[in-house]
């Protein structure tokens, strides 16, 4: 990257920051650091993107059914079951 492309860099990420209002500091430990560098870095992103648009997808007002739909049906069980749980959950199953 050139000098130019560098000092954009520097004020596109000092123009974001002024966007941002708040600071929260979160104690996490090395494992979860070490997955979260590791997951921003194959995202392209740096962590604290990363960790925005978690918590933006997790605070969603998005009810549960919608964010599980996808889910829906993929439980296949046999069709005779000898377990009582197995049974429970073949009633409620709604591809059956």
């Amino acid at each position: 990257m050139g000098a130019g492309g560098f000092a954009l860099a520097i004020v596109l990420r000092v123009a974001y920051a002024g966007a941002m209002t708040t600071m929260l500091t979160v104690r996490v430990d090395a494992e979860q650091r070490q997955r979260l560098r590791a997951r921003a870095a194959a995202e392209g992103k740096t962590e604290a993107e990363l960790l925005r648009a978690m918590l933006e997808r997790e605070l969603a007002d998005e009810p549960l059914a919608s964010r599980v739909a996808g889910l829906r049906g993929s439980l296949t069980l046999p069709r005779r079951t000898a377990d009582a749980w197995r049974r429970q959950i073949r009633r409620r199953n709604w591809r059956r």
